[in-house]
C-alpha cells in the first residue's frame, strides 16, 4: 500500500490517542470527538440497527480474572492489538484494589514506521472505585514516559514521579478522583439509562478534568465473524491532553447487560476510522 507522507505523520500523531482510547477508554475512551448512524461502520468490523433493548442493571464488582484483547484497525488494516485485564486483587496503602493492566502494541506494518508499546497499571480501590494508584510506561516512536502517581485520597493529594528523570509533583486532586481506567472501570458498574450522561473527575497529566459520558440509544450490533451483541452507545468527551483531537470523534459500544463488555471502539479522524473490535474474552 502506498502512502502519503502527510498520512503517515498524522497517523504519527493520532495512534497515540487510538491505542489510550483501547487503554481505558476508555475515554476514548471522547478518547477523542453527528450521530453514528450518520458514519457506516467499516465494512469489515460491524453493521447496526436500531432495536427495543433495556440496560441492564450493572454489575458493581469487578470480575477478577477478566480479559478482553481487541484487534486495532485503521481503515480495514490490521496496526496492532489492544488488552485490558483485572489481573488481580492486591493491597495498596492499606486498602483492597482491584489491579488493571491495560496494554496496547503496534503490529510489525505499524512498527515498521511507529512502534507502540504501552503499558498502563491502574489499582482501583475495591470499596469506592476510585484510583489509589497510576503506573505508565510508554514507548511510543521516539518517545519515552515512564512515571507513577499515588493518590491520596484522604488528603485530597496526588503525588506524581517520573522514573526516568526523577521528577516529582504533588498537587491537588477533587474527592475519589479517578485515572482513566478506573474511570472507565467505575463507569462499567454504573447503572445508566439512554440519552442521560455522567460526568466523573478525573486526573491525567497532573491536571484535574471533568469527564462525561454522554450515554446515547441502544442497538443490535453485528460485529462480523463474531455475532450480534445487544449495547448501548456511549460517546465520550474528555479534553485530556493527548486524547481528544478537535477533528476526531469516538464512540464506545457496551454490552447492554449487567457485564458491560467493551465491543467496539470506533475513531473518526480525518484520514478515515480507527477501530478496535474485541476480538478474544476471558
Amino acid at each position: 500500500m502506498k502512502w502519503s507522507r502527510q498520512a503517515g505523520e498524522y497517523l504519527k500523531k493520532e495512534i497515540k490517542s487510538c491505542t489510550h482510547a483501547l487503554i481505558s477508554v476508555v475515554f476514548t475512551f471522547s478518547f477523542l470527538i453527528l450521530n453514528f448512524n450518520s458514519y457506516a461502520a467499516a465494512d469489515n468490523f460491524a453493521k447496526q440497527k436500531a432495536a427495543k433493548i433495556t440496560i441492564a442493571p450493572a454489575r458493581k464488582t469487578l470480575r477478577v480474572g477478566e480479559k478482553f484483547v481487541y484487534g486495532v484497525y485503521w481503515m480495514g488494516i490490521n496496526v496492532g492489538e489492544g488488552m485490558l485485564e483485572v489481573k488481580e486483587l492486591t493491597t495498596i496503602n492499606g486498602r483492597e484494589a482491584y489491579h488493571i493492566i491495560a496494554i496496547a502494541r503496534s503490529n510489525d506494518f505499524l512498527s515498521a514506521f511507529y512502534k507502540v508499546e504501552d503499558v498502563i497499571n491502574s489499582y482501583i480501590d475495591k470499596e469506592g472505585m476510585y484510583s489509589l494508584k497510576f503506573e505508565k510506561y510508554q514507548r511510543e516512536g521516539r518517545y519515552k514516559s515512564d512515571e507513577v502517581v499515588l493518590f491520596d485520597q484522604e488528603a485530597h493529594k496526588g503525588h506524581y514521579e517520573s522514573l526516568l528523570n526523577k521528577t516529582k509533583k504533588t498537587f491537588d486532586i477533587p474527592p475519589k478522583v479517578h485515572d482513566i481506567p478506573s474511570a472507565f472501570y467505575y463507569f462499567r458498574t454504573m447503572d445508566v439509562k439512554p440519552n442521560s450522561k455522567v460526568v466523573l473527575d478525573v486526573n491525567s497529566d497532573e491536571k484535574n478534568w471533568k469527564a462525561t459520558m454522554n450515554v446515547k440509544g441502544t442497538r443490535e450490533l453485528e460485529v462480523l465473524r463474531k455475532g450480534v451483541y445487544k449495547v448501548f452507545e456511549v460517546e465520550p468527551a474528555a479534553p485530556f491532553k493527548g486524547v481528544i483531537s478537535k477533528r476526531s470523534k469516538a464512540w464506545i459500544y457496551f454490552t447492554a447487560d449487567e457485564d458491560r463488555v467493551p465491543v467496539l471502539i470506533k475513531i473518526r479522524i480525518p484520514f478515515g476510522f480507527v477501530t478496535g473490535v474485541l476480538e478474544k474474552t476471558e
